[in-house]
């Protein structure tokens, strides 16, 4: 029988053997340029091309790189992969009698060369021969080479290659028998790891291994050359069950041992790493972690992935019991159901395209993107839902704002909100819905709301421009295949008219992208002065601004639509100002007056079992400024930790000041709801009472007391030997950490650092009773309420009137007329370029234009570096191009892209980007506008 110690060894090696595939995939330049060099690299840039498939891909992901990523996985697993169930005979070549026969090691030259980890050998039944070999290779070249194998091949390889195209990529190793890899891209607005199976072509579908194939899972651990991570629950939804812990149980000693394990490998791959790029990794695994802890509190698959494995032979797949399962598609179809009544809309929907512009609206077929379905002055702002119908309400008085973007998969719920919109709105629709969705009684009432609209057109997909209750001349409708290059109306005459607008705060909210930054130093100001920064300075032209605590001032244009909503609670500082119709905008919004978004679990008063805690420990506590009562020093804290301690103890000498350390990183960002620390002493006279407790920065069990409740203490929480920490839950009293496990704990995290630390925290929290954690989220949301109520800037009562108010029933005719239509992105990088013109000159673009090339030479060098791809705006550098008024949006028609995340905004090189079309294109305006 496996000792826990062999365990964990083996736990250990197969850990560092995965370092090592990791790390192969780094060590040879010359092989990410040759995996570079055969690439199709047009196939793959073809956002319609033979690895598409469109427009499925678009509306699953929004961002460029993802669709990118799924179009290699495609070309990976059809053309440049071959599995192999077993070799054909290497006497007569055939193909279907060879039999496994048995597994040796590395023999020859070449298998220990590529580094064969074991060779198969096969049997061949028609000429009886025993020399045919299957070598298991893991070195990239050897497999660059040989392009087969089964999925330990696929997912080294196509690691290889993710790195080869300049992915960030992990190698993801499933202890029940596969390996897959993960990459890191901005998807949904937030930088994440999304799961990349290339033996299945398969791209973000997590569920399926567990819902799909029925795997049994158990340990699924990501390594990178820089660190590695246990990612177990996002893979699984079952790890609450006794069978997926006995599964965990047969790998490691203990959930602690396999986690010290992984977090001492961390350590090591990030031994020799810049402390700030260090830092800012640390930074980032803890926020995943948050996102797994999430994760490892589900239940069951939001959406399940219902297909079993295609990749290997039917018999193979069966004998791993990965073909899938029978039912594992049967929950889908009610939440579809389900989501079919619902409308989609974007978080912040009202948005007023830059001043300067002539209004135009239009309407695509074959969008390239779901949002370029719909476009108002140069602002993408469909919802662009599969199988649904998008529309955009744009107001009639405030020319070319749009006020509403919604999507509907039900006809019943879009005739009901056509209803509600005032008479004369402009509306514009996109999409289609199935014969069954439209064959409804509601659908006959939509012409005479749309004067023009053909309800028969949504079958095939219907695109219209029109008004509510209203038939002017340029109203169009048509189907797809009528009009496959769209409509397109525009604002007659050169000018729009005057508008009345007034700024809109909108606090916790960010936009998808800026137009650079305003011109002067305003880091540190307050949100009054950068405020009246903005409107004093207004030769810019924009939507709006955001910005936050020690940040810039942002200006915004059509890219920052759509905006969204902060879901980190550390990120509430961004607030965004646009300009909105002075009726949508409540008088008493002056923008941000007070300090900034407090997390509502911060304002909410925790609910202290102070009967509980007085039993245990007494009715009064000692604390540095002296003796209170039990139930006043231990308010408001998500944990209490009772510390059993001595001086006279040589471990705990080294013990406390480790936990002393965690105490004040905690007190410091948790001023409040945060960990609370008793000392209970085992000290045989109170003046070394005394002298160590003067060292500690927490309460004490007064030395009074310590006679008629230490021995009670010790009792309940089972203390055998100190130091010993056992973590309660102040709401219920119960043990949240046991002593037996808390001190390994903790003094793990703090040898990690303070990302550590407070990631520990969290984990800790997590783990309170189920009935504490609905009790605080009751809690949490009436507070919000509260809150929301009280502050008059964001309430929407006026907004909501503008919107479905009454207005006069007569028809309003618009000076708007048919126009032709323009794609996207005709005309953008000429406007994009005139107006950095006009806001700096020549010497701002070639500014610009020198600073973006240096970038783009080191990505040229080497375009497998992630570092060399991306970069903050913030920093000091890139500072050079967002000092200019509208240089994020030129860079952008040229083919760069700015993304938000949740810290900050950054501008990268696209992984489909031609390096070196993209360097001539800005070579060629450098050399132009220099002399």
């Amino acid at each position: 029988m496996t000792t826990d110690i062999e365990k964990d060894h083996a736990f250990l090696r197969r850990l560092d053997n995965a370092t090592m595939t990791v790390q192969a995939w780094e060590d040879d330049p010359s092989l990410l340029w040759e995996i570079r060099a055969i690439l199709p690299w047009d196939d793959l840039r073809n956002e319609t091309g033979p690895y598409a498939e469109h427009p499925a891909d678009v509306f699953k992901f929004d961002n460029p790189n993802a669709r990118f990523v799924q179009r290699l996985a495609r070309y990976f697993q059809r053309d440049f992969m071959t599995w192999v169930n077993q070799p054909p005979c290497a006497v007569c070549g055939d193909k279907d009698g060879v039999q496994h026969h048995t597994t040796r090691g590395p023999e020859t030259d070449e298998e220990n060369f590529a580094g064969a980890s074991r060779v198969e050998v096969y049997h061949c039944d028609a000429c009886n021969d025993v020399t045919t070999t299957f070598p298991r290779y893991n070195a990239p070249r050897k497999l660059l080479e040989t392009r087969q194998g089964r999925c330990g091949e696929y997912a080294n390889l196509f690691g290889c290659v993710c790195r080869a195209v300049g992915l960030e990529t992990r190698y993801i190793l499933d202890f029940t028998d596969h390996v897959w890899t993960e990459v890191r891209v901005v998807h949904d607005g937030n930088e994440e790891w999304l799961m990349v199976d290339s033996c299945e072509g398969v791209v973000n579908e997590p569920s399926m291994y567990e819902a799909g194939w029925g795997k049994k899972l158990c340990y699924m651990l990501a390594i990178a050359v820089d660190h590695c991570a246990d990612v177990t629950w996002r893979y699984t939804r079952k790890g609450h069950t006794e069978d997926f812990q006995a599964r965990r149980r047969e790998h490691s000693s203990s959930e602690v041992a396999s986690e010290k394990i992984v977090q001492q490998v961390c350590q090591r791959l990030m031994a020799n790493l810049k402390p700030k790029v260090k830092e800012e990794l640390q930074k980032r695994l803890a926020v995943e972690a948050k996102q797994l802890a999430e994760y490892r509190q589900m239940r069951e698959w939001t959406k399940g992935y219902g297909q079993g494995r295609i990749s290997g032979s039917l018999k193979w797949r069966l004998a791993r019991r990965e073909a899938g399962n029978d039912d594992s598609s049967k929950s889908n179809d009610n939440t579809m159901e389900k989501e079919d009544s619902k409308v989609a809309s974007f978080s912040v929907e009202t948005f007023l395209s830059l001043p300067c512009r002539d209004v135009f609206i239009a309407v695509y077929p074959q969008p390239s993107s779901p949002r370029e379905g719909i476009i108002v002055s140069w602002t993408k702002c469909a919802v662009g839902l599969a199988d649904s119908i998008s529309v955009v309400v744009v107001d009639e008085k405030c020319l070319g704002c749009i006020l509403q973007s919604k999507g509907f998969r039900s006809m019943e719920v879009f005739v009901a909100f056509i209803e509600s919109l005032p008479q004369n709105r402009i509306v514009a629709i996109r999409g289609k819905l199935s014969r069954d969705d439209v064959k409804t009684t509601a659908s006959k009432s939509v012409p005479s709301l749309l004067p023009g609209f053909r309800v028969s057109a949504i079958e095939d997909g219907v695109l219209f421009i029109g008004q509510k209750g209203a038939s002017p001349d340029w109203a169009i409708c048509s189907s797809f295949q009528e009009s496959p290059d769209g409509h397109q109306i525009q604002l007659s005459g050169t000018a729009i008219p005057n508008r009345d607008v007034a700024l809109r705060t909108l606090t916790n909210t960010r936009p998808s992208s800026v137009l650079g930054r305003l011109p002067g130093e305003w880091s540190t100001a307050s949100e009054v002065e950068k405020r009246q920064a903005f409107l004093s300075y207004k030769d810019v032209g924009c939507s709006g601004y955001c910005t936050k605590l020690g940040m810039p001032v942002y200006l915004l244009g059509e890219t920052a639509f759509p905006l969204q909503k902060n879901e980190n609670e550390k990120d509430s500082e961004w607030n965004t100002f646009l300009w909105w119709p002075t009726p949508m905008v409540p008088a008493s919004d002056h923008g941000i007056v007070e300090s900034p978004a407090v997390d509502a679990s911060t304002l909410v008063q925790v609910p202290l079992d102070v009967d509980c805690f007085q039993s245990l420990l007494g009715p009064t506590l000692q604390t540095k400024s002296g003796i209170k009562a039990t139930g006043d020093v231990l308010q408001n804290f998500r944990l209490v930790a009772l510390y059993f301690s001595a001086a006279w103890c040589p471990p705990c000498r080294k013990t406390t000041p480790v936990l002393a350390e965690m105490y004040e990183i905690l007190k410091e960002s948790h001023p409040s709801h945060g960990l609370e620390i008793v000392f209970v002493s085992s000290d045989r006279d109170k003046n070394s009472f005394e002298n160590y407790y003067s060292k500690m920065p927490w309460t004490a069990v007064p030395f009074e007391n310590l006679v008629p409740f230490k021995g009670n203490l010790s009792m309940v929480y089972g203390v055998k030997g100190i130091p010993f920490l056992v973590v309660l839950d102040p709401v219920s009293g119960q043990v949240v950490v046991p002593g037996s496990t808390s001190r390994q704990e903790f003094m793990g995290a703090c040898q990690r650092g303070e990302a550590a630390i407070e990631n520990l925290f969290h984990e800790w929290v997590d783990r309170v009773p189920a009935g504490t954690k609905e009790i605080m989220s009751m809690l949490e949301i009436s507070c919000t309420e509260d809150r929301v109520e009280s502050k008059a800037p964001n309430g929407d009562d006026e907004s909501d009137r503008y919107l479905v108010q009454s207005s006069n029933d007569t028809s309003i005719p618009l000076p708007f007329e048919p126009a032709p239509v323009r794609s996207p992105e005709e005309d953008w990088e000429v406007l994009c370029l005139n107006r950095v013109l006009d806001h700096g000159g020549a010497p701002a673009l070639c500014q610009v234009l020198g600073t973006t090339l240096k970038y783009l030479e080191n990505a040229r060098k080497e375009p497998w570096a992630s570092k060399f791809r991306s970069f903050r705006l913030s920093n000091k550098v890139a500072d050079k191009i967002t000092r200019i008024p509208h240089s994020i949006s030129f860079l952008q028609s040229l083919g760069l892209e700015v993304l938000t995340v949740q810290t900050d905004f950054v501008m990268t090189i696209p992984l489909a980007a031609d390096l070196d079309e993209l360097h001539e294109d800005l070579t060629a305006y450098l050399e132009e506008y220099s002399t």
